[in-house]
């Protein structure tokens, strides 16, 4: 189950504890995503249509300069072209909670590789291990870490 709260811990590092707690968007997001069914419907359709809510919500919550504060202080603009990078944040929560197996792994597999889902590759790399080659799995690794600095295996 998705919950506002695991959205809002997706979505805080991009937007800020500000639009993420103060706004329905993690709530909405949460109930859009959550409700993905396995063969009703392609992860890239509900992908594309939670980038459509978070802009949604977003030009709702501050307009059209599109402008947020991060938790660190520094206010910027949301640009179109990032929001499919948020909505990738946004997936994150489901991708996570889907159960370990051979059937979710190939529908993870195939996201990455499709979308170019960064967020798809490190629950890959991070809890489908077992199921990769070595190869693929030092590949998937190195993209992560050069689009996603942040971002370490610990997490």
């Amino acid at each position: 189950m998705i919950t506002a709260r695991h959205m809002r811990e997706a979505l805080r590092y991009k937007l800020g504890s500000h639009i993420v707690d103060e706004t329905p968007l993690a709530e909405k997001a949460a109930a859009l995503i959550g409700s993905w069914l396995p063969g009703k419907e392609p992860l890239a359709g509900i992908e594309a249509r939670a980038e459509d809510l978070i802009f949604n919500e977003l030009y709702n919550a501050v307009g059209p300069g599109m402008s947020v504060t991060t938790d660190d202080g520094v206010t910027r603009r949301v640009r179109l072209d990032e929001l499919r990078e948020i909505a990738d944040d946004a997936m994150y929560p489901l991708f996570d909670n889907m159960k370990v197996y051979s059937v979710s792994y190939c529908i993870l597999r195939d996201y990455a590789m499709e979308a170019s889902s960064l967020r798809a590759m490190q629950v890959l790399v991070l809890k489908y291990g077992e199921f990769m080659a070595p190869r693929e799995k030092d590949i998937f690794t190195r993209i992560i870490r050069e689009n996603r600095p942040e971002w370490h295996t610990e997490d």
